[in-house]
């Protein structure tokens, strides 16, 4: 699947799920939110910006499926949708967000 198109489908997944609200971001694509928290942005034209618990995201920077974030708060993650797994790995961490804001 093109970039691109992994972008378009990570932004209607994040709208399907309930109470998601997508706005604007100032450098090019989303950031989504359930009420005032939240869960990750999506750039143009195809990186993923999220926050996730500091032993997940060691994880997940040592599978090689996400690059930290240079400068940010541990735990915060870089997902290139370029890559065969980013739409899948993205959408994950995306939904735990999800989960966790929903809970809080």
């Amino acid at each position: 699947m093109p970039q691109q198109d992994r972008t378009a489908w990570l932004h209607q997944a994040m709208l399907g799920l309930p109470k998601v609200t997508a706005d604007p971001d100032p450098d090019g694509g989303f950031e989504y939110h359930l009420g005032g928290v939240g869960l990750g942005r999506v750039h143009q034209p195809g990186t993923v910006d999220l926050d996730a618990e500091p032993q997940l995201a060691d994880l997940v920077v040592r599978r090689g499926w996400a690059a930290p974030n240079k400068g940010e708060a541990p735990g915060r993650l870089t997902i290139d949708l370029a890559q065969p797994q980013g739409g899948i790995v993205a959408l994950w961490l995306l939904c735990r967000n999800y989960r966790w804001a929903s809970t809080a």
